[in-house]
């Protein structure tokens, strides 16, 4: 039994030794809908806001945007208001993580689509990191009356973000009509 966990401890082990930095995100976004990415990878050199920067085709382009690390995994919002049909990129420029023993620098991109819909509503943020009270500013980006239920999750300091995913949290709802 103790050679069949050594076993498996060097998988898991390896798995994330060996792991190449990935962004998860859509691959498609409406109109004025908020991106929301994570990325993980085991980085020598931490991303921030200086090494991410976003394209147009192949034109540099302004996109607001906030990062911030959780539990070892780093999450991108960035608001698409005011962002034309096109496709575009998402570069983390000179990122430095390791590859194995060895510490690899290089660009990582992910491209996505702004299509030609438009989102029911815009979001001031893709996430809140706080232990304060916080607000969120939504925007009607209809013609119409739209309801935005919302829903605030948390998770005990403890378990952290990894106990929201796995069903420790508290959750409070409520519906809000927004012209």
């Amino acid at each position: 039994m103790k050679k069949l966990s050594i076993f498996i401890f060097v998988l898991f082990f390896i798995q994330f030794a060996f792991a190449v930095p990935e962004i998860d995100m859509d691959d498609e976004f409406k109109q004025g809908e908020t991106l929301i990415a994570k990325v993980s990878g085991n980085f020598f050199k931490p991303l921030s806001s200086e090494n991410i920067i976003f394209y147009k085709g192949h034109v540099r382009t302004s996109i607001p945007f906030s990062v911030e690390k959780i539990n070892n995994l780093f999450y991108i919002y960035g608001q698409l208001l005011d962002k034309s049909p096109n496709n575009y990129s998402i570069v983390l420029e000179n990122s430095k993580y390791f590859q194995g023993s060895q510490v690899i620098e290089e660009d990582i991109t992910k491209n996505f689509t702004i299509n030609e819909n438009i989102a029911d509503f815009s979001i001031d943020k893709g996430f809140v990191v706080t232990k304060e009270d916080f607000s969120i500013e939504v925007k009607n980006l209809q013609d119409k009356e739209i309801t935005v239920n919302t829903r605030v999750v948390s998770g005990s300091e403890s378990s952290g973000f990894l106990g929201v995913s796995f069903g420790e949290e508290k959750a409070e709802g409520d519906s809000v009509n927004i012209r």
